[in-house]
């Protein structure tokens, strides 16, 4: 974010004024927390980031609900959140959940015992202010400016997609394309063959069609947020042997996910743990998300994509500051 956004030792004495805030994103496939120091430029500075993944959206598509186990996880990372955000002295804390709390029949009570028992009040999103969050994180990190261009975040239990011109969203489509739901709802957890693999093509091309019909322009470059993209990019430096490169701006072609699909499908789920790059907390729903972005790419007309490795926490820290 050209100087907007920097890492800091915590024990560092700062002259500035310190004003800590913190964010907190219930996703449906984990839980971030990001702690840190107001710049006097409107940017921040990151003091602190903890992820945790309690996998809300893990029986949402079946049963409509959040699971207890997954809640009660969420509530003691939230909990752990809290005391980490207080030990870094922060002003303020705003936390916002997505897709899994905003579909679950039990969301709206699961944030009055969040509030209840942690006196934290989430703010539960539309897939909109969603979008607009991870797009105000793209424009701060890339030239958006005087171009077409796509952002997609992928999330345990929704894809949200913008097209944008000229640095303005003109439209934001809300699908219900999460890695963690279509693991479910097509069976494709571990080794898959080509059936599995069809039959996940076609629901996330119904999905498609149905949100977003005929796209009103062409853009020029998708830009990637989300656990799904981080890997991509990681699996794909793992396999050039660019180990110490970063995923952050890693750029890519529709053409390097084919074969990346085929081979994992391919593995057992204890093979693909051991993926270099993979994370094997998400070795069970990557495939799902990797199709996606594939057939997202596909949809749009688009061959190249950018992954961008901030994305709605920082979006909500930026409103922040």
């Amino acid at each position: 974010m050209s100087g907007s956004v920097e890492s800091a030792n915590p024990v560092a004495a700062s002259s500035e004024e310190d004003v800590r805030i913190a964010a907190i994103d219930i996703g449906s496939n984990s839980v971030r927390l990001v702690v840190a120091q107001a710049l006097p430029n409107k940017g921040y500075r990151i003091l602190n980031e903890e992820r945790e993944n309690t996998r809300l959206a893990s029986i949402l598509a079946s049963t409509g609900s959040l699971s207890t186990t997954a809640m009660n996880q969420t509530l003691e990372a939230l909990r752990n959140f809290l005391t980490i955000a207080e030990g870094f002295g922060a002003h303020e804390v705003q936390a916002i959940a997505t897709s899994a709390v905003r579909e679950a029949v039990n969301g709206r009570a699961f944030c009055e015992r969040i509030q209840a028992e942690l006196a934290l009040k989430i703010e539960v999103v539309s897939p909109q202010k969603e979008a607009r969050l991870a797009f105000l994180s793209v424009a701060r990190e890339f030239d958006v400016a005087n171009r077409k261009v796509a952002v997609a975040d992928i999330g345990g239990g929704s894809t949200e997609i913008s097209l944008a011109s000229s640095g303005l969203i003109e439209h934001v489509y809300a699908t219900n394309l999460g890695a963690v739901r279509l693991a479910e709802q097509c069976k494709v957890t571990s080794e898959c063959d080509k059936q599995g693999l069809d039959r996940l093509q076609q629901t996330i091309d119904r999905e498609l069609k149905r949100t977003i019909g005929k796209p009103p322009f062409v853009p020029v470059m998708l830009f990637g947020i989300g656990g799904t993209f981080t890997c991509l990019s990681s699996m794909l430096l793992a396999r050039q042997e660019k180990i110490e490169e970063t995923s952050c701006g890693f750029r890519t072609t529709r053409a390097e996910l084919h074969p990346l699909i085929a081979d994992l499908s391919q593995l057992s789920l204890e093979n693909r743990c051991k993926v270099a790059g993979l994370n094997p907390k998400r070795a069970d729903i990557i495939i799902p998300g990797l199709m996606i972005i594939e057939r997202v790419l596909q949809y749009l007309k688009l061959d190249v994509l950018q992954v961008h490795t901030r994305g709605v926490t920082d979006g909500l820290l930026l409103t922040m500051t």
